[in-house]
């Protein structure tokens, strides 16, 4: 039964302690979508989706909330899916949740009134 058990993976941002690819150096801040949740592993280069520039001016964790997945989904939502139009009223179901902040605030700055609940 333990031979079953695998470590849970997410969209994480990792430093490099150490590579055996010349395209990464010690001290590289990578994210990788199949991110470990460990204090250390070991990752394949395949599985790191691009090194991130720390001088960029965007915090860290904005890679994983804002510019990740539930920026994307947010993005979809609102951007893709719905279109709303400047004056538009929108209604955000789990306004507080990470998704639904970002489509809140993406929905003000396309002009709509916005209105949200939690739980």
């Amino acid at each position: 039964m333990l031979s079953k058990l695998k470590v849970i993976v997410a969209f994480g941002i990792g430093r490099v302690i150490k590579s055996n690819n010349t395209n990464y150096s010690e001290g590289d801040i990578v994210i990788s979508p199949v991110t470990p949740l460990a204090e250390y592993c070991a990752v394949s280069s395949q599985s790191i989706a691009r090194k991130i520039d720390p001088n960029s001016g965007i915090s860290t964790p904005e890679y994983i909330s804002l510019l990740g997945v539930p920026g994307f989904a947010a993005w979809v939502g609102i951007e893709v899916i719905a279109d709303p139009k400047a004056g538009s009223n929108v209604f955000i179901s789990a306004a507080a949740g990470g998704i639904g902040m970002y489509a809140e605030q993406l929905a003000k700055l396309k002009g709509c009134r916005v209105v949200g609940s939690t739980g």
